[in-house]
């Protein structure tokens, strides 16, 4: 997984953080897509396989995400909402898959057909996404999940003038 990620030179180091606040050239933002999408492709391969990814890999997606902006924030947030820790598996054993649940192909075919699903993602059964964490790299994991949770804004109350008596 990490040499995906080397080869992508999705790692965050300091130079990566401060590439990340300029205005990337048409190039660039295009690569980044490319590598987004790329890593959606390698998730939708583990999530075939029913393996786990690493905490890091994990977090680089959503940190790609959030920087990319858009659609692929959205994609990031819908990841980070599907995450199952790899301790806490749910196993459900049935003989017929619920009639009003659609399942989706994987992550790539979200993205590439977001414009069809975006009104009925809520009735979509969307493929989990196994994420092995250790206590080291929780921080990591929590920091990249807030980069892409959709805040709503909070109204303050105005302090009222204190009268004087």
């Amino acid at each position: 997984m990490k040499a995906v990620l080397v080869s992508l030179d999705l790692l965050m180091n300091k130079s990566k953080k401060a590439k990340s606040f300029g205005n990337p050239s048409n190039d660039d933002k295009l690569e980044d897509i490319e590598a987004f999408k790329y890593l959606l492709y390698v998730l939708d391969l583990l999530e075939q396989r029913k393996l786990h990814c690493t905490a890091q890999f994990y977090s680089c997606l959503l940190f790609e995400g959030a920087r990319l902006g858009g659609l692929y924030k959205k994609i990031a947030s819908i990841i980070q909402s599907t995450r199952t820790d790899s301790l806490q598996l749910k196993v459900h054993v049935s003989d017929e898959e619920p009639s009003n649940s659609l399942k989706l192909v994987g992550w790539i075919d979200l993205i590439e057909n977001y414009s069809e699903y975006r009104d009925r993602l809520d009735q979509m059964t969307l493929p989990p996404v196994l994420v092995r964490t250790n206590e080291k790299e929780i921080r990591l994991v929590l920091s990249a999940e807030q980069s892409v949770t959709y805040n709503a804004i909070r109204k303050r109350k105005k302090k009222l003038p204190q009268i004087k008596r």
